[in-house]
């Protein structure tokens, strides 16, 4: 006997093996390792065919051919034949990997030895190493979806299982996150909308872990964000496929709550339709300005100014303006403060006449004095003093007589 194909088998016997030697012509007997095959045929004088016998002790043997001229050498390691186990899956990692072909995948398990393939499904893998407990392959490539790993040795193929499961997965896309801002210290709730994220492993801001995250569907995360500094950032999810390539749909500004620090001018007409200035900081991204409780209208912002127009509020009085973006609400503050104000009315003047040369003290009587900023007697300005909503002093200035 020269060769044996295949050269183990399980210890229940019955593999199929065939002889490769010389002399099978008149051959009577097929004996492994002392004990008849279950059943052989000659096919040639150089081949023969023969199921092996059981050995439940398991081991290696030397399979011999009886003919009348005598029973065949002992060649080994050419004519032995190994009873072993079939081999099992108990374990593959990692458990998922990209569509591509390419991931190294170690697979852990029992009876190993002469591992002659692996295979993915269907599809074979590239075995790179082995022992009797494990084996590292390259998978090939695949579908999405999951398949189970099989290892085959001379002994046979392992039997599916639960712990034998490969997952060929796409990594993660992102398409929106919202809001698209927060504050640098973090703890904002994020909802972050794409793609393959059932089996999602992690979530990042930029190069720091959210601080927790819930899958909802395969489309949709809830994060919580981590401190960072302020600028923006590409949110990233990874699965077991790999992590989501950065895109203009995943970024988040890490931001300061916004401050104002002026309000130009700070008053206007109840009727609305004032063009007033806010001065302050992080105004980037606003989404509103409120006097009061009323949106005004933008018109025009920066990280550090915004133009709007005014609201109406017909009830008159002082209102805070607050400016909002992503991260927040501003403050109040005095420095916010707009005032609604009527039109002042003069309603009487005392006394009505004085001298040329001015100096004469006139009280003026009527409505809406608070803040008055200028007196003029016929255009010409004068000192003056605002003693209530409804009465101001003024020094008459000089003039002709009229």
């Amino acid at each position: 006997v020269t060769a044996l194909s295949p050269k183990a088998g399980l210890p229940a016997g019955a593999t199929p093996v065939t002889l490769t030697g010389t002399g099978f012509t008149v051959a009577s007997a097929v004996d492994f390792g002392g004990t008849a095959a279950g059943w052989y045929t000659v096919m040639s004088p150089t081949q023969m065919a023969a199921t092996s016998p059981a050995d439940l002790a398991g081991g290696t043997v030397d399979v011999t051919v009886v003919t009348p001229v005598g029973t065949s050498v002992i060649n080994a390691p050419a004519d032995q034949f190994t009873y072993e186990a079939a081999p099992s899956v108990t374990g593959v990692s990692p458990v998922a990997g990209p569509l591509p072909a390419g991931t190294v995948v170690t697979i852990t398990g029992t009876a190993f030895t002469g591992a002659t393939a692996v295979s993915f499904g269907t599809a074979p893998g590239t075995i790179t190493a082995t022992s009797a407990t494990q084996v590292t392959v390259t998978a090939p490539a695949g579908a999405a979806g999951t398949v189970d790993v099989t290892v085959t040795t001379p002994a046979g193929t392992s039997a599916t299982s639960a712990a034998d499961r490969f997952a060929y997965e796409t990594a993660p896309t992102i398409t929106a996150v919202s809001p698209v801002a927060g504050l640098t210290a973090g703890s904002t709730t994020v909802t972050i909308t794409g793609t393959n994220f059932s089996a999602a492993t992690a979530v990042a801001f930029g190069v720091s872990t959210a601080t927790s995250y819930e899958v909802i569907s395969a489309t949709e995360i809830t994060a919580v964000s981590p401190a960072e500094p302020a600028g923006p950032v590409d949110i990233a999810v990874t699965n077991r496929a790999g992590t989501s390539a950065p895109s203009s749909g995943d970024r988040f500004t890490y931001e300061d709550y916004p401050s104002v620090t002026s309000v130009s001018p700070a008053a206007g007409l109840p009727a609305g339709g004032s063009t007033v200035t806010i001065t302050g900081t992080d105004f980037g991204d606003l989404s509103a300005v409120d006097f009061g409780a009323t949106p005004a209208t933008i018109t025009a912002s920066s990280a550090t100014q915004v133009t709007v127009t005014t609201p109406a509020d017909l009830a008159g009085g002082m209102v805070d303006v607050t400016v909002t973006t992503p991260s927040g609400t501003s403050t109040t503050s005095s420095a916010d403060q707009f005032t609604y104000e009527s039109v002042p009315m003069v309603t009487a003047v005392s006394p009505i006449a004085g001298p040329p040369a001015g100096a004469t003290t006139v009280t003026i009587t009527g409505t809406n004095f608070t803040g008055a900023s200028t007196v003029d007697f016929g255009g010409t300005a004068t000192p003056y003093s605002v003693v209530s909503p409804t009465s101001i002093t003024a020094t008459s200035p000089g003039g002709p007589a009229g």
